[in-house]
């Protein structure tokens, strides 16, 4: 069963042509369509949103981010959104066409399940109906003082770490996709956006999040990847071991390999090369039929787009070439080998 396909889904080209991924997309489209159907038709309150537990010096806390992917700039939505484990909800206004907020749930709590955040919708302009939609988080469990102990002669450093990170993107520059990795030959290697926003998390051993930082990566066209320097914030950084997750915008959340460590009286270090999985249009960190749908909402190989806007064009061109196509679908269906971030 798949999702309306608008008479326009192209054949195979040879990149689709694997007997893995093809198995793949049925059975996971299928579960995620009923569970989709459950909140109502698809192609009705066009939206994205995504729901990620965190801690800082509060506890366990949910951000929220909610995009409203109207076309039709009259659809405004009024938006609350309500954590299903602890019942609590924030309100996030009126949230215009093409328009995205972000909030954050301060649960109270030190630990929280695997669970989720609905988004219950009406219409800004009073027009009847009412819908709901919902993101899922993964478990966390924060500490009251959340920093690492120290392994045995270090000391905690009140300085910044400064850190290189290499990122190869799936599509672009010198990194193929999830079926053949190293095959990059038909890969973007002139991508518009030569500078990309990451998302660095540290992690205790226990898997709790300890630290973050973002910083911006730019593109190195002789060796395909994007590079730059990570500050992790704030002062005290853990000079034990721990380890690192990295996301950019509308890839998975990755977890870098090994375990990281930095040396006492040190305070730069080059982080391993990580390559990151494509197609997470949504960012909600797991590759899903709303993924699959922004995709359709945008493609126009040989016919104009049914329900694109410069919102969703810019998280579906995932070889980021300015154009969503036959490239662009095949690369996300040979992406479900890996449905969820770290």
């Amino acid at each position: 069963m798949y999702p309306q396909q608008h008479g326009r889904i192209p054949y195979f080209s040879k990149l689709s042509i694997a007997i893995v991924p093809v198995l793949l997309v049925g059975i996971f489209f299928t579960v995620q369509l009923a569970r989709i159907q459950q909140q109502g038709s698809i192609g009705a309150w066009y939206t994205s949103q995504a729901a990620t537990a965190k801690c800082d010096t509060s506890g366990a806390t949910i951000g929220v981010s909610f995009t409203n992917t109207e076309t039709d700039k009259s659809l405004g939505m009024n938006v609350i959104a309500k954590d299903v484990q602890t019942g609590t909800s924030i309100d996030m206004g009126s949230i215009a066409a093409g328009q995205t907020k972000t909030a954050t749930l301060t649960t109270g709590k030190q630990k929280l399940s695997a669970n989720g955040v609905v988004f219950s919708l009406t219409w800004t302009s009073g027009k009847s109906g009412t819908d709901s939609r919902s993101a899922a988080y993964t478990a966390i469990s924060c500490s009251a003082t959340p920093v690492i102990t120290p392994t045995s002669g270090t000391t905690a450093s009140s300085v910044d770490v400064k850190g290189k990170l290499t990122v190869y993107l799936h599509g672009i520059g010198h990194s193929g996709d999830n079926t053949n990795p190293d095959q990059f030959s038909m890969s973007n290697k002139k991508p518009l956006h030569q500078n990309i926003t990451a998302d660095v998390q540290l992690y205790n051993p226990a898997n709790q999040l300890i630290r973050d930082g973002t910083s911006t990566l730019t593109y190195n066209a002789q060796n395909g990847n994007y590079t730059g320097t990570i500050t992790i914030s704030p002062d005290i950084i853990p000079n034990g071991k721990f380890n690192v997750k990295v996301k950019v915008p509308y890839h998975l959340r990755t977890l870098l390999p090994g375990i990281q460590s930095l040396p006492s009286g040190q305070h730069t270090m080059d982080f391993a090369s990580v390559s990151v999985v494509l197609g997470d249009a949504d960012n909600s960190n797991s590759l899903t039929i709303l993924d699959y749908n922004m995709i359709l909402d945008c493609y126009s190989d040989l016919q104009a787009p049914v329900a694109c806007n410069e919102t969703k064009k810019a998280a579906s061109d995932f070889n980021d070439d300015g154009a969503i196509n036959q490239i662009d679908y095949n690369l996300f269906l040979r992406e479900l080998a890996t449905q969820h971030g770290d």
